[in-house]
């Protein structure tokens, strides 16, 4: 007996259950669904969006239907919940339909209305500043850094304004609502290298003096080694000939011995002075030559635009 019992309060729960979604499967609202719509649609016309909202969903939990979802996403989106109202209109496009109602023609209402949305909802935009240490303006606004996170703009077309070193170029784009525009602000390159070209003047003006040097010491180095080369053959020729020549009992022949040693000295020092002098020029061109900097290339007007604004947009996909 307690078997017999069991069994058919299973059999009734198992009713009870099916029962709640048999309008959803036949597509017929069920009439607590059409009290809740209709009470939902009053709320909605009082403009208690909230009210709406609240047995439109109401009305889901007994079944769903693609018109309870269209009406819930346009409660939403009179309520501001803009990324709501977009979930349920994703939700309508695939919910069973209402038999009382065309789809097609709940179709391209559901295209008007999230046209509506994206005009009405704001878009997310994200600058990508290079360099990063420039300013931007919206409109005309005031001058300030680039930001950090996104920015939420309303739907509409947007002049940016971006300036650097007294480089300044205008932009424009368009937002779109519940849309993430990724906006690139480059400032102008040229401006740039010119900065670069500037400021590596004096750099090239020292590197010039620099090798003016090199080749000063290495030409006077040059020059003590000839020097020192023709006292060498002034020496063992004229003087030591004349030395040999001379009488060793002479007088003279001490002050020829003092005029050699004075004259080797001097030798050996214009040979080593201008030896030193050549390979300390000869490095330093070398150096330069090896590790100088390189010349800074002009930029190609064809190669980099004078300043650009472009954008992509990751749009919501419709379903």
């Amino acid at each position: 007996m307690n078997h017999k019992v069991k069994w058919i309060i299973l059999a009734l729960i198992f009713l009870l259950l099916s029962s709640t979604n048999v309008s959803a499967r036949s597509g017929v609202f069920s009439d607590k669904q059409t009290r809740l719509n209709n009470d939902a649609v009053a709320a909605f016309k009082a403009k208690d969006y909230e009210k709406a909202i609240k047995y439109f969903k109401q009305s889901l939990k007994l079944g769903e239907f693609n018109l309870t979802y269209l009406n819930l996403g346009r409660a939403y989106a009179f309520a501001g919940r803009c990324v709501e109202a977009l979930d349920a209109y994703d939700r309508m496009s695939v919910a069973p339909r209402a038999e009382e109602y065309d789809p097609n023609d709940l179709y391209q209402k559901l295209q008007v209305y999230r046209a509506e949305l994206a005009q009405q909802c704001p878009g997310r935009v994200v600058l990508r500043c290079e360099p990063r240490n420039m300013e931007y303006a919206i409109n005309n606004g005031s001058f300030q850094a680039c930001p950090n996170k996104p920015l939420e703009l309303p739907a509409g077309q947007y002049n940016f304004t971006v300036r650097l070193e007294g480089q300044t170029t205008v932009s424009r784009t368009e937002v779109v609502g519940l849309n993430t525009t990724y906006v690139d602000l480059k400032i102008q390159a040229k401006a740039v290298e010119t900065l670069l070209k500037g400021e590596s003047e004096d750099a090239s003006t020292l590197r010039h003096a620099n090798k003016l040097a090199a080749w000063s010491i290495f030409g006077v180095g040059a020059a003590s080694l000839a020097t020192g080369l023709g006292l060498l053959a002034y020496t063992e020729t004229s003087v030591r000939n004349e030395y040999n020549e001379t009488d060793n009992a002479s007088p003279k022949k001490k002050d020829l011995s003092e005029k050699i040693n004075n004259l080797t000295f001097a030798t050996y020092a214009l040979v080593g002075l201008g030896g030193g002098m050549i390979i300390a020029g000869s490095t330093m061109l070398i150096v330069d030559a090896v590790y100088g900097p390189q010349s800074i290339k002009e930029v190609d007007d064809n190669d980099t635009p004078s300043a650009s604004l472009n954008f992509n947009k990751d749009s919501v996909k419709n379903v």
